[in-house]
């Protein structure tokens, strides 16, 4: 995660919340992982 998407973790450690935009990127990243990883 921090490699591929510092950024979304910046998002949630500045402001401390999870906004909607940010929620949205999650579950992206979360489905890229799921398609890219097999387990």
């Amino acid at each position: 995660m921090r490699s591929n998407h510092n950024d979304i973790l910046s998002e949630i450690s500045s402001s401390g919340e999870i906004s909607d935009s940010t929620e949205e990127k999650l579950n992206e990243s979360i489905n890229e992982f799921k398609t890219n990883v097999s387990f």
